[in-house]
């Protein structure tokens, strides 16, 4: 009898230890849609290709870069502060009534690429932590996107990229992070990208875009999204 006990409380030892190793369920946010737009044309105003089929409580996220730095303006959208003038990311909650584009006004007028993101399950207050690789003009090959801290479990990692200059090409993540896209317009020679990567307990990360080349106005930024 003393044996069997013995046997039963190893076995639930083991289950626990793997339970340990193989970690806590995921039940945070998810990125279940996304799209992206370019053109090479110096515009004042830009209809950006949404994700399809938003519902009321998505969290929406828009990154753009421009070839000169211009102001952009979206209406209903927030800002996060901008990555050195030719990078952009704003969200905003949606409400369900949107389109399958939005505007983005551009001034002066500019070329723009952008990837947009759609996010379920997330807080009305999404943005639990973010920080800015501010623009780089030299040449190199990496968009090391600062640390970013999680202080509550079942939280989702954002990673934002791009660069404007040095032609095409793609980028790569590091740290596990899962691809979301990675646009490299045949209109411009410009590369963008996102990445996610799902926090099941409170911990930092700090992701790096690796260029397929060296390549120059290179930005980025890194999110934290909080759960419902």
């Amino acid at each position: 009898m003393d044996r069997q006990y013995t046997v039963q409380g190893l076995e639930m030892l083991h289950n626990a230890m793997l339970r340990a190793v193989q970690g806590t369920a995921f039940t945070g946010p998810a990125v279940d849609g996304n799209n992206t737009y370019a053109t090479a044309s110096e515009l004042a105003s830009h209809a950006v290709n949404l994700p399809g089929a938003i519902v009321s409580g998505n969290i929406l996220f828009l990154f753009a870069e421009t070839n000169n730095g211009a102001t952009l303006t979206v209406t209903g959208w927030t800002e996060i502060t901008c990555g050195g003038g030719f990078h952009s990311l704003f969200y905003k909650v949606a409400t369900g009534l949107e389109g399958a584009t939005q505007t983005v006004v551009c001034t002066p007028t500019a070329q723009l690429v952008a990837v947009t993101l759609k996010v379920s399950a997330a807080n009305a207050a999404p943005i639990h932590a973010s920080g800015w690789y501010t623009l780089a003009t030299g040449s190199g090959s990496t968009i090391p996107l600062p640390s970013v801290t999680s202080t509550i479990p079942n939280t989702l990692f954002v990673g934002f990229g791009g660069h404007i200059g040095g032609g095409g090409g793609s980028m790569t993540e590091n740290q596990s992070a899962v691809e979301i896209v990675d646009y490299a317009p045949a209109s411009l020679a410009w590369n963008i990208a996102a990445c996610k990567k799902n926090l099941s307990v409170a911990s930092s990360l700090a992701v790096t875009f690796t260029l397929s080349a060296a390549k120059t106005y290179r930005a980025g930024i890194a999110v934290i999204v909080a759960p419902a």
